[in-house]
């Protein structure tokens, strides 16, 4: 009597583990998603202050060009010469147009559409300040 009420003790912990790592699984897939995609905002972030102080020590154009197809985006200055490419992480979709910046703003509003397992994300580049706002 002793062995099969171990033995169920023992079938009973198991499927409980189990079941817990099965729950467990799609929010870290989910999560690592959202990761990718705060570290892409905070990275898109920094580049575009870069290219805010760029632009007023330099007197030039900026134009921040989108290759998704291959999964980086290019900071290229007014005389065609590449300041910056930053590649970003395979599992995102990404649709936008380019990023216009001079003498220490950004010239119009734009918004960077992102798809990441299954989930949109919404990205504005404010006029002006180059602020970046987030929306789902």
């Amino acid at each position: 009597m002793n062995r099969k009420g171990s033995y169920l003790l023992e079938v009973v912990v198991s499927i409980t583990i189990i079941t817990s790592f099965l729950l467990f699984i799609p929010m870290v897939n989910k999560s690592s998603c959202e990761v990718k995609k705060d570290y892409f905002i905070e990275t898109l972030r920094s580049d575009i202050q870069y290219g805010l102080s760029y632009t007023m020590t330099h007197c030039t154009l900026i134009n921040v060009y989108f290759i998704s197809d291959q999964n980086y985006y290019v900071m290229v200055d007014g005389n065609l010469d590449r300041v910056l490419k930053r590649n970003y992480d395979n599992t995102f979709s990404l649709y936008a147009s380019r990023i216009q910046i001079t003498h220490g703003y950004v010239l119009k509003t734009v918004i960077l559409s992102i798809s990441c397992e299954n989930t949109s994300y919404q990205i504005i580049i404010n006029e002006k300040s180059g602020m970046i706002d987030e929306s789902s």
